[in-house]
């Protein structure tokens, strides 16, 4: 990963394989944010770092969220510690593992988009039950 950022194809499905838990607990947090304060309009995502998990975690919950419904606005992240990247990486530059694109990471985002929704079903229906 020397090379890349959390836009990164591995990056993206290495959080999917390895991360899985961690990645449904994100997105139960989001979902339980979202059907409990009407007034959420903004999600931020952080790490001691900011190049890679948490970039790449934006990224697969701002895509899922996208991929499950029209009712959010999604707008393009803000990446606050962008100024701090290293220009030697492809966080500057397009490349074929990190392009949008990528059918492996279309992919990735498909299986996102149903872990996010599974998370979404599972807070309604615990909430209906208050």
């Amino acid at each position: 990963m020397e090379h890349h950022y959390g836009q990164s194809t591995r990056v993206i499905t290495n959080i999917l394989n390895r991360d899985k838990q961690r990645l449904k607990r994100v997105f139960r947090d989001v979902c339980w944010s979202l059907q409990w304060d009407p007034f959420v309009d903004t999600l931020v995502f952080f790490c001691d770092h900011g190049k890679h998990r948490s970039v790449g975690v934006e990224s697969l919950t701002a895509n899922a969220m996208a991929l499950c419904t029209t009712a959010w606005e999604i707008p393009y992240p803000v990446h606050l510690m962008r100024k701090y990247w290293s220009g030697k990486k492809c966080g500057w530059a397009k490349c074929a593992e990190c392009d949008f694109h990528n059918e492996e990471k279309q992919a990735a985002f498909l299986v996102a988009a149903e872990l996010f929704m599974e998370a979404w079903v599972q807070q309604s229906q615990w909430t209906t039950h208050l």
